[in-house]
């Protein structure tokens, strides 16, 4: 019996012999063929990196930003490939936004001291555009609804959605807004607007990867935009410009439906898994 114990360990150590080496074989393969698809990928991505520098006559970039050691670590203040761009999959029910505000503070502006918001998002289910406009005693014209947009053509690299008659494009560090608000019995609001920044991207959310594009998570903002233009209030045209902010944020609402099969995980999906529900933000122009 001894005997017939001690064969069967010898046996089964053979076996573990045989696969320790076979999976030897394996790592000795796929670690080259990883290497050089990273480092392919890694040349790509560089290719596409969009200028971080604005144009020399707009260059005048924050002290807040540049004399941040943390605002100069590596990837934080990148914007490469369709960064700008929209982030919908195959696998999550995704809810993605392109927001803007201005405080309209300059003396020069004809709305001194109005407030305005701007925000162009993707939910599964549909699309929207909110527009709110404060005056100087806070009161509000057009958005506290949104404005349903049934014919979103968005696409990258950079900046590109059509919808409504409107439209918002550009890319760093250039962004044009022109956006229609026009619901019945409601204020009639037509903003055409140009974004310009004077601050460096600020990546808040954003995955480790090579390619933050791909990241099923994204959050940057730019935190100080020169705005100037025009906003329409029932055909009244008044000339702006102040102080403004921008960001673009994707994220994951929750799972698509999954089958997964029961006896090789133990799991199954029928219905949608909620990740996100709700957030609070707070902006804040000083």
């Amino acid at each position: 019996e001894n005997k017939n114990v001690y064969g069967k360990i010898m046996n089964d150590g053979r076996v573990n012999w045989k696969k320790i080496k076979i999976l030897l074989i394996l790592i000795i393969i796929i670690i080259p063929c990883y290497t050089s698809i990273t480092e392919k990928l890694y040349s790509s991505a560089k290719s596409n990196k969009i200028s971080l520098k604005p144009e020399s006559q707009h260059n005048n970039i924050s002290n807040i930003f540049t004399n941040n050691i943390l605002s100069q670590r590596s990837g934080l203040n990148n914007l490469y490939g369709n960064d700008e761009g929209p982030h919908q999959n195959n696998f999550f029910y995704m809810k993605e936004w392109w927001y803007y505000n201005v405080f309209f503070n300059n003396q020069t502006s004809d709305l001194k001291d109005w407030f305005l918001l701007i925000s162009i998002q993707i939910y599964p289910n549909f699309s929207g555009l909110k527009l709110e406009l404060y005056d100087d005693n806070n009161k509000s014209f057009g958005g506290d609804k949104w404005l349903i947009i049934d014919d979103l053509n968005s696409y990258g690299p950079g900046v590109n959605n059509y919808f409504n008659n409107s439209y918002q494009i550009g890319k760093y560090p250039d962004w044009r807004i022109y956006a229609e608000y026009n619901k019945k019995n409601e204020t009639k609001i037509i903003v055409n607007l140009t974004f310009k920044a004077n601050s460096l991207p600020r990546w808040l959310i954003k995955n480790t990867g090579l390619n933050q594009s791909n990241s099923i998570f994204g959050y940057y903002c730019i935190m100080n935009c020169s705005v100037k233009g025009t906003i329409s209030i029932n055909d009244t045209i008044n000339k702006v410009n102040g102080l403004g902010y921008h960001d673009h944020t994707w994220t994951p609402l929750n799972f698509k439906k999954l089958n997964v099969n029961r006896n090789l995980m133990n799991l199954q999906l029928e219905k949608n898994l909620d990740i996100l529900k709700f957030w609070d933000w707070l902006c804040i122009h000083l």
